[in-house]
């Protein structure tokens, strides 16, 4: 007598089949009803059945899985990177306002200062 067989994604069995019917895939314990697409599309182009099947479906899942996280860690950087250009145009916008700004301060508190100097060395002249 073969073993009944039961789908591990919803429990249909070889008596049972899923509403509207399910067929088994290879030797795995996956009705077509349960089966995705992407599964599907990976069975027929390996072509292959059983555990080897089960195998290649969870190492794809995985494959995909760490692809989007790839995926995303990347769009977060973009944005970061994207940010990071921002706050250096901002600030290069600032540097090219200030500077001139604060040369004109040095030089008056030069002058300010060579002026002061000017003023003392008189008042120690007179002394």
């Amino acid at each position: 007598m073969p073993k009944k067989r039961t789908c591990i994604r919803c429990g249909c069995t070889d008596d049972k089949a899923c509403p509207g019917g399910c067929e088994w895939v290879g030797g795995i314990a996956v009705c077509t009803a349960c089966l995705t697409a992407e599964e599907s599309e990976l069975f027929t182009s390996l072509q292959i059945n059983g555990d080897d099947a089960l195998q290649a479906v969870s190492l794809a899942k995985y494959n995909l899985v760490e692809s989007r996280k790839q995926k995303n860690e990347l769009e977060r950087l973009i944005l970061e990177r994207s940010e990071m250009v921002k706050c250096i145009k901002l600030l290069r916008g600032v540097v090219l306002e200030v500077t001139p700004q604060m040369g004109k301060i040095v030089l008056q508190d030069y002058k300010r200062l060579n002026l002061g100097l000017m003023l003392a060395n008189k008042l120690v002249g007179e002394v």
